[in-house]
């Protein structure tokens, strides 16, 4: 039980510092799509494909934080 515990707490230490590590880099990117998006971008197409990238990081995120617990494949 204290291999198991042990194990455990190395994957969950792992993941808080993967997503702490990917967190990082994509928080510059998300500000300039959340400025972009804020100011309308160069059209409304632009402005979809800037939600849809912001939706997709949050996702992500989301899936690292949780370890993958979400129930959602890919």
């Amino acid at each position: 039980i204290a291999r198991i515990t042990s194990e455990s707490e190395a994957k969950n230490n792992f993941i808080a510092i993967l997503a702490h590590e990917l967190r990082n880099p994509l928080a510059p990117i998300a500000s300039g799509i959340e400025t972009l998006r804020l100011t309308g971008g160069r059209n409304s197409e632009d402005a979809n494909t800037l939600e849809e990238i912001l939706q997709k990081a949050d996702s992500f995120m989301y899936k690292i934080k949780s370890g993958g617990k979400d129930g959602v494949e890919g």
